[in-house]
């Protein structure tokens, strides 16, 4: 923190103060856009992780021939899911919901 209190006091010290950088605040249009955006790569990345997980969790029941293509693809899905052993459908379901 010291620090840069110190380089504002240089940046002050060697610069009038009409030249120093002008930071613009910004509009709510823009701070909305910024949001939207912020919120749209915070669940592109939830999907990709529930994919990841689910092709790991497939790949533990001994489905190693699945690939992602698939599990992107809602019927297909649904059908591997189906045909996993008992004990990890109720994980697959759960995951299944968050895609």
């Amino acid at each position: 923190m010291q620090y840069d209190a110190l380089k504002l006091a240089r940046l002050i010290a060697r610069n009038p103060i009409d030249e120093l950088p002008v930071v613009p605040v910004p509009t709510e249009e823009i701070e909305a856009a910024r949001s939207l955006l912020s919120e749209q790569a915070y669940w592109s990345k939830q999907l990709t992780s529930a994919k990841n997980r689910l092709h790991a969790l497939f790949t533990r029941a001994g489905m190693t021939k699945v690939v992602k293509k698939e599990i992107k693809n809602p019927k297909r899905r649904t059908e591997l899911i189906a045909e996993l052993p008992a004990s990890f459908k109720k994980q697959a379901n759960r995951l299944d919901e968050n895609m």
